[in-house]
C-alpha cells in the first residue's frame, strides 16, 4: 500500500526536476525569457498552439471531448506553475515559493506568436484523414504536417489502415458507407453518388489546398431526414453529430457565424433550416477561399483561419 510519505516523496521528486526561476530582483525579459523556455520544454508532446495570432490550447470539454481553447492569462499562469518552480528572494535572502508574476504572464502573452515557438494548430479531427502526400494520418496526437490533431473518440476501434488496399477492400468499404445511407430515399443514382462524395469530403479535405463545395441536401417535403443525413456525415468524420447554425437572416450576421464556426476547429459545418436563397457574399468567400480574414469580436485583433471545414446545408424545395 502507497504511503502518504510515498507520495509526497514522489511529488518533491518530480518538483525536483523542473527549472527553478526567480521572481524578483530581476530585469522582466530574463525572468520571461527563462519562463518561456521552461514552457516550450514542457510542450512535449505538444498542448500549446498557435492559431491566428493567439495562443491556444487542447483541452478535454465537459463531456470528454478535446476542443480548442483561448489560452488566457489565468490558463497560462497553470500552465506556467506546471513547468516550473517559481521563488522570491525576501530581505532575510531566504526562497520563499510564488505563483508566477502577473507581468510575467501578460508579457509572454503580449509576445509576437513567432516567439513562443508553439507548432500552428488548424483544427481537430476526429477519425483518421487523408494528408497532402497521400499518407494516411491515423497515429493519436499533433500532425506537424498537417497542422491538425488527431484524437478519436475512445470507444472508436479501427482495424488497421492498408496504405495500398485490394479492390475487395475497397468493396467492402463501399459497402459499409451504403449500409450508413442505406434506408434514406434517392431520387437517382447521381443524388446518391453525391452524398457519398459529401461523407469522404471531410476525410480528403486536408490533401485537397483547395476550396469545397457546400454540400446542399434538398428534398420536396419535410420529414425526409436531410438533418439526419448532415448528422451521419458528421459522425463519420467527428465521432458526433454536426454543429449546427440557423441561416441568418440578418446578412451582416453571416460572417459571426461563420468566424464562430470556423474557430471551434470543427470540420464541418451545417447550416441548418434553409428556406430561402443563399445568396451573400461570405458565405460564397468561404466557400471559394482556403483562408478566411475576419476581426475578432469585441476586438480590433484580426483573425486568419485555415478553412479545414466541410460545410453543408439541409434545404426544402
Amino acid at each position: 500500500m502507497i504511503s502518504v510519505r510515498d507520495i509526497r516523496a514522489a511529488v518533491s521528486e518530480a518538483d525536483a526536476k523542473l527549472p527553478r526561476i526567480c521572481s524578483n530582483g530581476r530585469q522582466l525579459r530574463d525572468i520571461s525569457d527563462e519562463a518561456l523556455k521552461a514552457l516550450q520544454a514542457a510542450n512535449n508532446p505538444p498542448v500549446l498552439f498557435a492559431r491566428s495570432g493567439q495562443m491556444v490550447a487542447v483541452v478535454k470539454d465537459e463531456k470528454q471531448r478535446l476542443v480548442i481553447a483561448e489560452v488566457n492569462a489565468d490558463a497560462l499562469c497553470g500552465h506556467l506553475t506546471r513547468s516550473a518552480n517559481y521563488f522570491r528572494v525576501t530581505a532575510k535572502l531566504e526562497e520563499v515559493g510564488c505563483p508566477p508574476p502577473t507581468v510575467v504572464v501578460k508579457d509572454i502573452l503580449a509576445l509576437p506568436p513567432a516567439a513562443w515557438q508553439f507548432p500552428p494548430l488548424d483544427a481537430i479531427v476526429a477519425a483518421p484523414i487523408i494528408r497532402p502526400d497521400g499518407t494516411i494520418l491515423d497515429t493519436p496526437g499533433y500532425d506537424a504536417e498537417t497542422h491538425l490533431f488527431y484524437a478519436p473518440d475512445p470507444e472508436l476501434h479501427l482495424l488497421p489502415i492498408p496504405e495500398n488496399p485490394t479492390s475487395e477492400q475497397v468493396k467492402a468499404a463501399l459497402e459499409l458507407l451504403d449500409l450508413a445511407i442505406g434506408d434514406f430515399p434517392f431520387e437517382d443514382k447521381a443524388s446518391r453518388a453525391n452524398l457519398l462524395a459529401a461523407m469522404l469530403t471531410p476525410i480528403i479535405k486536408p490533401a485537397i489546398d483547395a476550396p469545397s463545395p457546400l454540400g446542399l441536401l434538398d428534398a420536396p417535403q419535410e420529414g425526409t431526414g436531410k438533418s439526419l443525413l448532415c448528422d451521419v456525415i458528421a459522425i463519420i468524420a467527428t465521432g458526433r453529430a454536426a454543429e449546427m447554425f440557423s441561416a441568418p437572416k440578418d446578412p451582416d450576421e453571416w460572417r459571426k457565424v461563420i468566424t464562430t464556426a470556423l474557430l471551434s476547429g470543427t470540420t464541418v459545418v451545417t447550416f441548418d433550416n434553409i428556406s430561402r436563397p443563399l445568396d451573400n457574399p461570405d458565405l460564397c468567400s468561404v466557400l471559394t477561399s482556403t483562408f478566411w480574414a475576419d476581426r475578432a469580436m469585441r476586438t480590433h485583433s484580426q483573425l486568419s483561419l485555415t478553412i479545414k471545414a466541410t460545410f453543408l446545408a439541409p434545404s426544402q424545395r
